[in-house]
Protein backbone atom coordinates (compact mmCIF):
# COMPACT_ATOMS: atom_id res chain seq x y z
CA UNK A 1 0.00 0.00 0.00
CA UNK A 2 2.71 2.53 0.50
CA UNK A 3 5.23 1.52 -2.15
CA UNK A 4 3.58 4.38 -4.46
CA UNK A 5 4.72 6.70 -1.79
CA UNK A 6 7.95 5.20 -0.50
CA UNK A 7 9.47 4.56 -3.98
CA UNK A 8 10.62 7.01 -6.61
CA UNK A 9 10.00 6.65 -10.33
CA UNK A 10 13.95 5.39 -11.80
CA UNK A 11 12.96 8.46 -14.58
CA UNK A 12 12.60 11.31 -12.13
CA UNK A 13 15.81 9.94 -10.18
CA UNK A 14 18.18 13.21 -10.59
CA UNK A 15 15.25 14.89 -8.46
CA UNK A 16 17.39 13.40 -5.53
CA UNK A 17 14.21 13.99 -3.24
CA UNK A 18 13.56 13.08 0.11
CA UNK A 19 9.58 12.57 1.24
CA UNK A 20 8.67 13.43 4.43
CA UNK A 21 5.62 10.43 5.57
CA UNK A 22 3.46 11.45 8.48
CA UNK A 23 1.83 8.47 9.97
CA UNK A 24 -1.78 8.89 11.99
CA UNK A 25 -1.74 6.87 14.85
CA UNK A 26 -3.03 3.12 14.20
CA UNK A 27 -5.93 2.80 16.42
CA UNK A 28 -7.24 5.55 13.97
CA UNK A 29 -6.28 3.79 11.21
CA UNK A 30 -8.30 5.17 7.85
CA UNK A 31 -11.21 7.15 10.20
CA UNK A 32 -9.10 9.57 12.11
CA UNK A 33 -11.06 12.57 12.39
CA UNK A 34 -8.42 15.32 10.46
CA UNK A 35 -11.61 17.91 11.38
CA UNK A 36 -9.91 17.75 14.48
CA UNK A 37 -6.90 19.33 12.80
CA UNK A 38 -6.24 23.28 11.90
CA UNK A 39 -5.96 22.30 8.90
CA UNK A 40 -8.66 19.75 7.61
CA UNK A 41 -6.72 19.17 4.19
CA UNK A 42 -3.58 18.23 6.17
CA UNK A 43 -1.16 18.02 9.11
CA UNK A 44 0.86 21.16 10.76
CA UNK A 45 3.93 19.23 11.47
CA UNK A 46 6.37 21.74 13.55
CA UNK A 47 9.80 21.49 11.41
CA UNK A 48 12.87 23.89 10.72
CA UNK A 49 12.52 24.14 7.03
CA UNK A 50 16.45 25.27 7.26
CA UNK A 51 17.44 21.69 8.69
CA UNK A 52 15.20 20.02 5.46
CA UNK A 53 16.38 21.62 2.42
CA UNK A 54 20.27 22.06 1.42
CA UNK A 55 19.32 23.29 -1.59
CA UNK A 56 16.59 23.51 -4.79
CA UNK A 57 17.54 21.71 -7.94
CA UNK A 58 15.17 23.31 -10.77
CA UNK A 59 14.46 20.69 -13.46
CA UNK A 60 16.72 20.69 -16.51
CA UNK A 61 13.86 21.08 -18.80
CA UNK A 62 12.22 23.97 -16.71
CA UNK A 63 11.99 27.11 -18.11
CA UNK A 64 13.38 30.61 -17.21
CA UNK A 65 10.58 31.99 -16.14
CA UNK A 66 10.09 28.40 -14.12
CA UNK A 67 12.90 29.25 -12.37
CA UNK A 68 12.28 32.93 -11.46
CA UNK A 69 9.24 31.51 -10.31
CA UNK A 70 10.88 29.53 -7.23
CA UNK A 71 13.03 32.12 -6.75
CA UNK A 72 10.72 34.30 -6.08
CA UNK A 73 9.06 32.07 -3.63
CA UNK A 74 12.14 31.65 -2.00
CA UNK A 75 12.27 35.53 -1.54
CA UNK A 76 9.29 35.78 0.08
CA UNK A 77 9.56 32.82 2.47
CA UNK A 78 12.79 33.94 3.31
CA UNK A 79 14.50 30.61 2.46
CA UNK A 80 18.47 31.30 2.18
CA UNK A 81 19.03 28.59 0.04
CA UNK A 82 20.90 27.74 -3.41
CA UNK A 83 19.03 27.59 -6.29
CA UNK A 84 20.43 26.04 -9.80
CA UNK A 85 19.20 23.89 -12.43
CA UNK A 86 20.01 20.15 -12.31
CA UNK A 87 23.67 18.96 -13.84
CA UNK A 88 21.84 17.15 -16.57
CA UNK A 89 21.14 20.56 -18.51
Amino acid sequence: MNYPIIHKNIHYDYEKEIRLIFKVPFESGLNYNWSKEENEYGKYIDLDIDELIDEVIISPKAPKWFYEVISNLLQTYKIEKKIRYSDLK
